[in-house]
């Protein structure tokens, strides 16, 4: 019995994780958000800007650093089309084309926080979904 309701626990866990991966894609950091946090972070915003590209966005901060920030947007629609098989009038087949489309929106920005020394403060991604931030390797 107790091993039943720790499978139980298990699947309910696994199912509440899936069902929101999309509400979390910012929950967690991905692997190259680290990576890309730990390579910048305390160094110069050259590299940043080799990394990037110039920012689309700029803003000074009230305690003097600068906010730097880069956006990425994709929207796309999906479209599959098969073949529906029924029975059709007097014992035949009847085929017909069924399709169903999918629509995505995806969109990332990346935020760079460095002080009056250009030094890189603060590093992080806002993303709508997980994988949005595919254009930037992140």
């Amino acid at each position: 019995m107790k091993k039943f309701n720790v499978l139980k626990a298990a699947l309910l866990l696994l199912m509440v994780t899936i069902s929101g991966c999309e509400s979390m894609a910012n929950s967690f950091p991905t692997i190259p958000d680290l990576i890309y946090s730990n390579k910048f972070k305390g160094g110069d915003m050259k590299a940043v800007y080799e990394m990037f590209g110039k920012p689309q966005q700029v803003d000074k901060m009230a305690d003097g650093q600068s906010s730097a920030k880069w956006f990425y947007r994709s929207q796309y629609s999906l479209t599959d089309t098969a073949n529906t098989v029924s029975a059709g009038p007097g014992g035949g087949v009847t085929i017909a084309p069924t399709s169903s489309t999918k629509y995505y929106d995806k969109q990332c920005t990346v935020i760079v926080t460095y002080n009056s020394q250009n030094v890189v403060t603060s590093y992080k991604t806002v993303k709508n979904v997980p994988g949005s931030c595919g254009k930037f390797g992140i």
